[in-house]
């Protein structure tokens, strides 16, 4: 919606993610970052803004505004939670099995969505994580 509201009114200036913004075919702009470079969004931008991050133990970080030369500055990343105590067993294993390969093997299809891949650190985080979702026998 905020994409197509942006496209078909004069003058405006919104911010969508690159899918979206691609989608609907709205031009978008360099913008200057950290390191005082001017960089176009695109999956490697973002990619290289996560590459700098420090996630907090609960995997919560900050990638705007990121260091890095070849950072994209606005970025957001999309979360995923799950109860550690799980009831069903079978809903349990299924849990697992997803977001280990959202986070690993799916990881290599992230780009052709204009998204960017998570930074192997995290990557290796999250699977720990996500080793600690118990699946009731």
């Amino acid at each position: 919606g905020v994409a197509q509201i942006v496209k078909s009114t004069k003058g405006a200036i919104g911010y969508v993610d690159l899918p979206d913004a691609k989608a609907s075919g709205l031009t978008f702009a360099a913008v200057k970052n950290q390191a005082g470079k001017y960089i176009i969004p695109s999956s490697e931008s973002a990619q290289a803004a996560g590459d700098g991050i420090e996630p907090k133990d609960d995997l919560t970080f900050v990638s705007v505004n990121a260091k890095g030369d070849a950072t994209y500055p606005i970025t957001a990343p999309t979360w995923c939670m799950a109860y550690v105590k799980q009831t069903d067993h079978a809903k349990a294993e299924a849990l697992k099995t997803y977001f280990k390969f959202m986070v690993t093997d799916g990881q290599k299809l992230i780009p052709t969505i204009d998204f960017a891949p998570l930074p192997k650190t995290l990557q290796d985080k999250a699977v720990a994580q996500i080793e600690k979702i118990q699946v009731p026998s």
